[in-house]
Parts: structure tokens; sequence; C-alpha cells
């Protein structure tokens, strides 16, 4: 035991103390490609960007990182970190030069490589980001051919509060797994924190392995589009979300919530009574190649 461990202990043991270690992936070796062609592989995937609406945003940071593991879900091999910046053509606001660090000068001239992009994506049966409702919409109005990856969220498909943790951020549970990370909100360290966040287990599964299944499931979005603006209340209690884009509510089903819903839709929304201006919901079939885009 280090000197560094014996303080440690010393203070935890006294309960009013809990430190945090810094994310650190360098007992994982780095290859290229692994030997064991048995291996599957993600990518871990985050982008910064010049603001917070994905629709108006651009990115001025991409970092992406291969990811290989083996049947029991634990990683065995890291690709190098990689990541780029890009000059979004316009100049970056306060805001976002304070949580990036970032400002216009380290911008200038930058552009990202896509082909490099292209070449680390197409190695993954899944990309993976920890809020993909946005990093999936900015990364595709950028890379327009990647459109049909499939993509998992780290946030939204790990269920971490059976996993113990309070809230889902990503700084909140690098935090609760005493670990921290000196360059948060720059795209390769969010990329190595949520990697160091799939190797954690409960009850013998790893966070990758729930994520994994969870992103394989088939599941069904219903849109109810047509439905009167004073049922929005309504709505939103039973779990639907704005589609702000397109002006319609929805929701994300499993199969077998799905007649009870239609069933619920037909009496308290498309009944004549509720003046909708269309006859029925639109219900979409979904995996991970179309989830996370609204």
């Amino acid at each position: 035991m280090s000197d560094h461990d014996e303080v440690i202990e010393v203070l935890e043991k006294t309960g009013d103390y809990r430190v945090l270690r810094r994310v650190d992936l360098s007992a994982i070796p780095v290859v290229d490609i692994p030997a064991d062609f048995s291996l599957q592989c993600v990518v871990v995937l985050d982008a910064e960007t010049t603001g917070l609406d994905p629709d108006r945003c651009s990115i001025v940071e991409l970092a992406l990182r291969a990811v290989w593991y083996d049947e029991e879900f634990r990683v065995v091999a890291l690709g190098e970190p990689r990541s780029w910046l890009e000059d979004p053509g316009e100049p970056l606001s306060s805001e976002i030069q304070k949580l990036t660090g970032l400002n216009d000068a380290d911008l200038h001239g930058k552009v990202i490589d896509a082909a490099a992009v292209m070449d680390i994506v197409s190695q993954a049966t899944l990309v993976v980001s920890h809020n993909a409702l946005f990093d999936r919409r900015v990364f595709e109005k950028r890379f327009p051919l990647l459109r049909n990856l499939p993509w998992a969220c780290s946030c939204r498909e790990i269920r971490w509060a059976e996993r113990g943790f309070d809230g889902r951020g990503l700084g909140s549970l690098l935090m609760q797994s005493r670990l921290f990370s000196d360059k948060a909100h720059r795209a390769g360290a969010d990329v190595d924190a949520v990697i160091v966040l799939l190797m954690q287990r409960h009850q013998d599964q790893t966070a990758l392995a729930e994520l994994v299944a969870a992103a394989g499931r088939t599941t069904w979005r219903v849109s109810a589009i047509g439905a009167h603006y004073d049922l929005k209340t309504y709505l939103k209690e039973r779990g639907y979300f704005w589609n702000p884009r397109e002006c319609f509510w929805w929701r994300e089903l499993e199969e077998s919530q799905l007649e009870a819903e239609k069933a619920w839709l037909a009496s308290a929304v498309y009944a004549p009574r509720h003046y909708p201006s269309a006859p029925a919901p639109a219900i979409e079939r979904i995996t991970s190649r179309e989830r996370h885009r609204r």
C-alpha cells in the first residue's frame, strides 16, 4: 500500500471524508485492433457545441474512443483516444467559453477529420453517448452520411437509481463513484468518464451489459398527433414529451404497454368530444437505429 493509500484509508475510516480519485484507464490495454476477434466493440462519443439547442448549434469539439468487451461485458481493450476541434464560423459565447475552456483562437481554422470519424464508428455495433438525444442530433447534422448508426444513451438507458446512485448527470455519477475528471466539459475527458462508469458492476452485471441489452430491445414510439391543446397537461402527466420541431406529444413504450396505450388514447385524446385534428396517433417501431432522434 502506498503512502497515499494509507492516508486515504485513515481519512475514510473516520466517516467524515470521502476521497475522489482521478479517472484512470491506464490499466486497460490500448490497441488498434484486438487480436481476439470474438470481442465486441462500442464507440463512446461526446460533443461540445456552440450552444444547447441541437437544431441550432454546431460542434466545436468531438471525441471518440473504441471500447472492446468480452462475452461477460467486461472492458478488455480500448482504442486510442481521438478528438478534434472545429471552427464553427462564429464567435463562441462567453457561456460556452466558460463551460469548455475553449476560445475562438483555439478553434480558428480547425476541421474535424471526417474520414477518421467514419473509420472509427465503422468498427462499432453501437455508438454510446451520455446524452444521446442531444449528441446524436448534432452529430448527424454534421455527418449526414452516418445517420443510420445504432445509438445508446448511458444517461437514460441505464437504471442508475437501481445501482444505488442519486441522479444520473455525468459529474454526479463520477462523484458518487469517488472519481473526478479535471477536464469536465471537454469531450475527451467526458468520453473516458463514461467508459469508467460503464465498467462498474452491480449484482455481477456491468453497466455496459445493461446498456447493450437496453439498446437491443424493440420499442414503439407513440405520437399523439392532432391532440387538442387543452390535453397537454394530461399527456405530460401520462409521460409524454413535447416535440417542439414538429409540435406534437410523444412517448416510447415497450410492446407489452402498446395496446393499453392505444385504448387510453382512443378514449382520452381521440374521442370526438376532445376535438382532435387527426383520427389516431402515429405509431412507429423503434430500434437503436431510430432511438434518441427526438
